[in-house]
């Protein structure tokens, strides 16, 4: 059963299809229980199950690799935004680009790529490379980045750290990628998943303790680290498989629910296990927002993310700001849903107060500017 908390989990791992490009020893989504994904029409339904459930706030599309779906997985992150879900799809990054990434860019709120090591021995000997031996390229992940920043979507790393690359230094490459988040994970042994390679990528606590230490070591921002053990990895999500069903890793192995769609999300997620304190523990808590949210002004800020980073400023302590004040960052917006607030040239703006209170952290000088027609769009105020 369920662990008994007041508290919800309020993101869900949407597993779309088991298939995969690369071969990752240690990979533990390979899913080999399930036969086959389920249909579109029955995604979008799965979909709107979860948009149905208040608390859950943020969808994060993963695989296998989802970008084998092509057009499908845009038509998901685009229906999912509109049913007001933050969006986030995790990839390895060799099936996209630029025109990807700007196509998807009005419905994606965060793009997570997954990169081990900027070494290409170390991606071989993993297996972080497609099947057929092409490895990824470090320019390719610096053009995906860039577009990122560029069209406004939130860039998040995941590193996985194994036997191949616990002694390497990935935190230089982080820094030129520039993410808002990067997460550490030790690799977790799964029954029935990757058990068969796991001798080869295995990494002590002590040994992935190091690893972590030198990246904060040497990363230009250590708010945006994530470190996440084995221990906090086991029952910490909310995860769907891609035959719509709820599992779950707490007992080594995965414990799967009866299908969502037939017998509704909180039976089915009464019988698999997970913990919020965990989830919280692991910094899961964290929110950028839906670029579809019209519930209140959306407020552009080019500049936020560079200011916090400049001031060394965690997202926790950002988000913990904002809550205080009924706000919630997205990415570079602020979507401002509380009282009080004044009218200025036909404009609902914030009252001075309440900026001041944001002060700390982003620019606010414009909102006091005599000639705010030339800033307003639909909608918005951009924060020049």
């Amino acid at each position: 059963m369920a662990m008994t908390t007041t508290e919800k989990i309020s993101t869900v791992n949407y597993h779309l299809v088991k298939g995969c490009n690369y071969g990752c020893k240690f990979c533990f989504a390979n899913f080999n229980d399930v036969e086959k994904m389920v249909p579109f029409k029955e995604q979008k339904k799965m979909l709107e199950i979860i948009a149905a459930q208040k608390y859950i706030r943020k969808i994060n599309f993963v695989g296998g690799e989802p970008t084998l779906l092509g057009k499908r997985l845009v038509d998901l992150v685009k229906y999912a935004s509109k049913l007001g879900l933050t969006t986030s799809v995790t990839t390895n990054g060799s099936l996209i680009d630029v025109r990807w990434i700007r196509e998807i860019s009005n419905y994606l709120d965060i793009l997570t790529i997954s990169i081990d090591s900027a070494t290409d021995e170390i991606n071989r000997l993993s297996g972080r490379c497609s099947k057929v031996g092409v490895l990824p390229t470090l320019a390719h992940y610096e053009e995906l980045a860039s577009a990122c920043h560029k069209y406004g979507v939130n860039l998040k790393i995941n590193t996985v750290v194994t036997k191949f690359n616990k002694d390497e230094n990935l935190a230089l490459f982080i820094n030129k990628l520039n993410p808002m988040r990067w997460k550490i994970f030790q690799a977790l042994r799964v029954e029935g998943e990757n058990e068969a390679n796991f001798d080869q990528c295995e990494v002590s606590d002590a040994e992935y303790e190091a690893y972590c230490n030198r990246q904060l070591d040497s990363v230009a921002n250590k708010s945006i680290v994530v470190v996440e053990t084995n221990d906090l990895m086991r029952g910490s999500y909310l995860m769907i498989n891609p035959e719509g069903c709820f599992f779950d890793n707490s007992n080594g192995g995965y414990t799967t629910s009866q299908k969502i769609a037939e017998v509704g999300f909180e039976k089915a997620l009464s019988q698999i296990n997970y913990s919020v304190e965990k989830f919280v523990a692991r910094n899961g808590e964290y929110d950028v927002g839906n670029k579809n949210d019209k519930s209140g002004l959306y407020v552009k800020t080019r500049h936020f993310r560079k200011r916090q980073r400049e001031r060394n400023v965690s997202d926790m302590e950002v988000n913990a700001v904002l809550s205080s004040i009924k706000c919630s960052f997205a990415g570079k917006a602020l979507i401002v849903v509380g009282k009080p607030f004044m009218k200025l040239n036909h404009i609902s703006i914030p009252h001075k107060n309440m900026i001041v209170m944001l002060d700390r952290f982003v620019l606010v000088t414009v909102f006091f500017c005599e000639n705010l027609c030339e800033l307003r769009t639909k909608n918005q105020i951009v924060l020049l």
